[in-house]
C-alpha cells in the first residue's frame, strides 16, 4: 500500500461541488479543500478538508505524518475485513461441496446396492452404472476443482491435446440427469473445422460443467439450454452456454467474476451457491490465455449467455513458450 501526498484543491470545476450546488446554496462556501489521499490495495480513499479561499493552507509534514498513522490503521482493519470475508465464503463453498459429495456418494451406493442385489438388471443395470460412474467423476473433478479455487498461483501444469468437442459432449453427459430432473434440454451446436486445443482438459471441462450447472439452477423449467462451440477470428474458439433466466443487473455484472459475489436474485430465490464458481472459471479461462464473458438479451425473461475464448492448440502452445 501506499499514500499519495496531500494536496491543496479547488472544488469549483469538481463534479462533488456541482452536486452539493443543486441542492443548497453554496455561494459563500469555502471552494478550496485539502485532500488527504491514500490507496488500500485498488480502493482509493479521498479524505476532504474544507478550508478558505485565500492561500494561506499548507500542506506540513505534521499533517502528513497524522494522515499517513490514520491510513495505516484504516488499511489494517480492511485487510483483515477482507480476510474474515473471504474465509467465510471459503468455509461455506467448502459445506456447500461437501453436501454435494455427500449426495453424490449416497446416489453411487443405492446404485451399486440395487444391482448387487439383482433388484435392477439388464439394460437399466448398464445405464445405472454408467450413471454411477458419471457420479464419480463429477466427485472428482469438484475435488480438482477446488484445488484451483484456492491455488493462488494456478497454471496450467501438465498441457496435453485434446478436443473441445470431447469437452462439450462429456460436459452435457455429466448434466443431462440433473437437467432433465426439471425437464430443461440440453442443445449442442458445434461448428468447428479444428477443434484441438492444448491445455488441462479437467479444468476446462470443470469451467465448461460451472457454467451449464449455473444455467440449469437458473432456468425456468420446462426450457431450452443452448451449448456452442465455434471458431473465432485469430485462431481462437469461443464456447458458449445460453439459457433464459434470471436477470442480472448492470451493477452486479460488473464484479460477478470477483470472489464470493452473488446477485440480489439469486440470494432472494435462495438457490444453493457461494459466489466462487464463475471467479473459479475466469481463473481456469485466463491460464490458458483466454477472456470470459456475459450478454444479456431480451426483455421478457432475461437471456444470459456466458461465454470463454480460448486460443487453440499452435498458439497457446506458442505463447506459453514465453510465459
Amino acid at each position: 500500500m501506499h499514500y499519495p501526498r496531500p494536496h491543496v484543491h479547488s472544488l469549483k470545476s469538481s463534479k462533488f461541488w456541482k452536486e452539493l450546488s443543486a441542492v443548497c446554496d453554496t455561494s459563500s462556501w469555502r471552494k478550496r479543500a485539502l485532500f488527504i489521499p491514500f490507496l488500500v490495495g485498488d480502493d482509493a480513499l479521498d479524505f476532504l478538508l474544507f478550508s478558505a479561499d485565500d492561500d494561506s493552507m499548507k500542506v506540513t509534514s505534521d499533517i502528513i505524518n497524522a494522515w499517513s498513522e490514520l491510513a495505516a490503521h484504516v488499511a489494517a482493519i480492511m485487510h483483515a475485513d477482507q480476510t474474515v470475508r473471504n474465509l467465510e465464503v471459503t468455509e461455506h463453498y467448502i459445506k456447500e461441496l461437501g453436501h454435494d459429495l455427500a449426495s453424490s456418494v449416497q446416489a453411487i451406493i443405492s446404485k451399486v446396492r440395487n444391482i448387487r442385489l439383482g433388484h435392477v438388471t439388464g439394460t437399466l443395470a448398464t445405464t445405472k452404472l454408467a450413471e454411477a460412474e458419471a457420479e464419480i467423476m463429477s466427485i472428482y473433478r469438484s475435488s480438482d476443482t477446488m484445488g484451483i479455487t484456492v491455488d493462488p498461483m494456478y497454471n496450467i501444469r501438465d498441457g496435453s491435446d485434446f478436443s473441445i468437442i470431447d469437452v462439450v459432449d462429456t460436459v452435457i453427459r455429466l448434466c443431462e440427469s440433473e437437467a432433465a430432473e426439471r425437464h430443461i434440454t440440453l442443445e449442442r451446436e458445434v461448428d468447428l473445422s479444428k477443434p484441438v486445443l492444448w491445455g488441462d482438459c479437467k479444468a476446462i471441462e470443470s469451467a465448461l460443467t460451472q457454467y451449464v450447472m449455473n444455467a440449469i439452477k437458473y432456468s425456468r423449467g420446462s426450457s431450452k439450454i443452448d451449448i456452442r462451440a465455434r471458431c473465432e477470428a485469430q485462431g481462437r474458439i469461443q464456447v458458449s452456454v445460453s439459457n433464459v433466466g434470471i436477470s442480472i443487473t448492470e451493477k452486479f455484472a460488473a464484479k460477478m467474476w470477483d470472489f464470493g459475489e452473488r446477485g440480489r436474485e439469486a440470494l432472494e430465490l435462495h438457490v444453493n451457491g457461494s459466489g466462487i464458481g464463475l471467479f473459479t472459471v475466469q481463473k481456469i479461462v485466463r491460464a490458458h490465455g483466454g477472456t470470459v464473458g456475459h450478454l444479456a438479451t431480451g426483455s421478457k425473461g432475461q437471456r444470459n449467455t456466458f461465454s470463454f475464448l480460448i486460443p487453440r492448440r499452435d498458439l497457446l502452445r506458442k505463447e506459453s513458450c514465453f510465459r
